[in-house]
C-alpha cells in the first residue's frame, strides 16, 4: 500500500475543533480529513456517514485535544515572552474567567505579539498532529497545503 499524504494543517484544525458540531475522521486510504456534521445539514454528511459505516477500518476518528491542552499552549507562549507590559496583560487574561476569549482580545492590542502567537500556535498544533499520527501508527508523508 502506498504511503498516504496528510495535510498537517487540516489534521491540526480537526484536533483543535472543540465546537462539538463536527466529527472528524482520517481516511486512511486517501489521507483526507473528512468531517460529518452532528446536525445532518448537508447531503455530503449522509454520504460520508454511509462510507464510514460501510468501511469502518478505513476511517480513524480524530479525538480533539482537550481545552486544558489548548490553555497550556497559551501559557507556554506567555512564558516565552520577554518581561513587559504585553506579557503581564496576557498573563492576567489567562487568569480571568473566559481565558480563551480574553487572551484573544488582549492580543489585538499587540499586533507583533499576535503574529508571534499565530506562529507559536501553528507550530504547537503541528507537533500535536505529528504526535497523533505516531500514537495512531499512521505512516504518512506530511504535507502542507497552501490556502488559495
Amino acid at each position: 500500500m502506498a504511503r498516504i499524504k496528510i495535510d498537517i494543517n487540516s489534521l491540526a484544525m480537526a484536533l483543535e475543533d472543540n465546537s462539538g458540531m463536527m466529527n472528524h475522521f482520517l481516511d486512511k486510504k486517501t489521507g483526507e480529513i473528512v468531517f460529518v456534521s452532528e446536525y445532518d445539514v448537508l447531503d455530503e454528511d449522509e454520504e460520508t456517514k454511509k462510507l464510514i459505516e460501510d468501511e469502518p477500518d478505513r476511517f480513524l476518528w480524530i479525538d480533539t485535544v482537550s481545552s486544558n491542552k489548548g490553555f497550556r499552549i497559551m501559557e507556554e507562549f506567555v512564558e516565552s515572552l520577554p518581561d513587559g507590559e504585553a506579557k503581564m496583560i496576557l498573563c492576567k487574561a489567562l487568569a480571568w474567567k473566559k481565558p480563551f476569549s480574553n487572551f484573544k482580545d488582549a492580543l489585538h492590542d499587540y499586533p507583533d505579539i499576535r503574529e508571534q502567537w499565530f506562529e507559536f500556535h501553528d507550530k504547537a498544533l503541528g507537533e500535536l498532529a505529528t504526535e497523533w499520527l505516531e500514537v495512531n501508527e499512521i505512516d504518512a508523508e506530511v504535507i502542507i497545503v497552501k490556502e488559495k
